[in-house]
């Protein structure tokens, strides 16, 4: 049996077409089972993230495991040939590992040394394991990165400093100038929203509103200082009064879109700055472009990123020692 990882990321594809591949969490199950009909995988596991969307199989032969990787994609995406080369890469056996071992370290991470990924991976592989899609060889393998990911960053300063995207987002708003009388509003309470939240509350801000669709999950923000949880229902409201609004949902459709914000600037006069964390995105693109309106998504932070992690080569040499030693043992 051998490992046959095909996938794509922040360093392949751009934003656009990234969200084109990512994967919904609800047909996750639905997805899994379409493997059923490809005798040639024993086993498989889907990885999508906001800058990644990646699939790792195990069989007999590599080559037929890769063609139906591709053919569950273009099945699913309906990828065309020409993106196969452009924006995908195929890894087999050994190369598989290394790479799930440095994903899981966080050295692929558009944040290099990014704790989240840990999470990301273990969620994804227990809703492998409640698809019955998860055997042997990718139990080890999973559980071997993860191990290595703890490591990596036990013994390495690769986490220090900003090492999260929403550690970056803060980074963005503490440049904007005035913020003891800054309104933020964050669109969203799942991981990457409750931790932009929590990192807010230590600026000194006028006021952060969380809204979000499950309520009762919003209202675990609350007890933190200076944070207000607003219904969903007052979220056009909200954004005409707000100075900063940061998107951080799993919505399959715009949250935000051109003609309510222009809607909205036709009585508010402050600029308004919109940062979207969103794959597929909450905010439509062309927002960028009303007049008043400053727009980041998740490609846009990277200028942000890089300098966070100037310093980081040393702690990530480090930890590519400790990959390579856990591969030798493999």
């Amino acid at each position: 049996m051998q490992l046959v990882l095909i996938g794509t990321s922040h360093k392949k594809a751009p934003l656009a077409m990234r969200e084109k591949f990512s994967f919904c969490g609800e047909k996750l199950e639905q997805y899994y089972a379409q493997f059923k009909a490809y005798p040639e995988v024993s086993e498989v596991f889907l990885l999508s993230t906001c800058n990644r969307v990646e699939l790792y199989a195990v069989g007999p032969d590599p080559l037929i495991v890769a063609e139906r990787l591709k053919a569950f994609l273009n099945e699913v995406h309906g990828i065309h040939s020409a993106a196969w080369d452009e924006h995908f890469y195929t890894r087999i056996d050994k190369e598989a590992l290394a790479h799930l071992l440095r994903v899981a370290s966080g050295l692929d991470s558009m944040v290099i040394g990014e704790s989240e990924i840990i999470g990301q991976i273990r969620k994804a592989y227990d809703l492998a394991c409640a698809a019955g899609a998860i055997g042997t060889y990718l139990h080890k393998a999973i559980q071997d990165c993860l191990q290595i990911g703890k490591k990596v960053r036990s013994l390495t300063g690769i986490s220090r400093g900003v090492t999260s995207l929403s550690g970056v987002v803060v980074e963005l708003v503490k440049k904007q100038s005035g913020l003891k009388d800054k309104k933020v509003l964050v669109i969203g309470a799942g991981k990457i929203g409750a931790m932009t939240v929590v990192k807010l509350a230590d600026l000194p801000i006028g006021e952060i509103i969380v809204i979000n669709r499950d309520m009762a999950r919003a209202a675990e923000l609350e007890n933190i200082s200076n944070v207000r949880v607003a219904d969903i229902q007052t979220l056009q409201n909200e954004i005409l009064y707000a100075d900063i609004v940061i998107a951080a949902t799993a919505a399959a459709e715009y949250l935000l879109d051109r003609a309510l914000i222009e809607q909205l600037f036709l009585t508010r006069k402050n600029n308004l700055l919109l940062v979207d964390l969103g794959v597929p995105r909450n905010i439509e693109e062309t927002t960028r472009n009303i007049p008043g309106v400053c727009l980041y998504n998740i490609d846009d932070l990277a200028p942000i990123v890089d300098e966070t992690i100037r310093n980081r080569t040393l702690e990530a040499e480090k930890a590519e020692e400790i990959i390579q030693s856990k591969l030798a043992l493999m």
